[in-house]
């Protein structure tokens, strides 16, 4: 869900909304960036040894699957274990 709020339009590269609703003042917080998202996610994952991909369909994004791709393949190269359950319907696709 945090991915799609970074998709929202209105949005600038600093992470905060700049659409103003009524002369409202700026919101005095920031989301994170799809970016920072991922980054966090690969921070969390250094503390984990196996990660476990369960039903693929949520990444039907093309742009959010390469992302995720990305981490998970660094994820196995420091040596961390992936499991993949219910995502041949995705992967097949790839390898055709």
């Amino acid at each position: 869900m945090r991915y799609l709020d970074t998709q929202r339009p209105g949005r600038s590269d600093t992470g905060v909304q700049e659409d103003h609703f009524l002369g409202e003042p700026e919101p005095d917080y920031a989301m994170p960036t799809a970016q920072e998202l991922f980054d966090r996610l690969a921070e969390e994952l250094r503390g984990a040894d196996v990660l476990r991909v369960i039903e693929a369909q949520w990444l039907a994004d093309p742009q959010f699957r390469g992302a995720v791709e990305q981490v998970v393949a660094r994820f196995e190269a420091g040596g961390g274990k992936v499991e993949r359950e219910n995502t041949e319907q995705l992967t097949d696709s790839e390898n055709r």
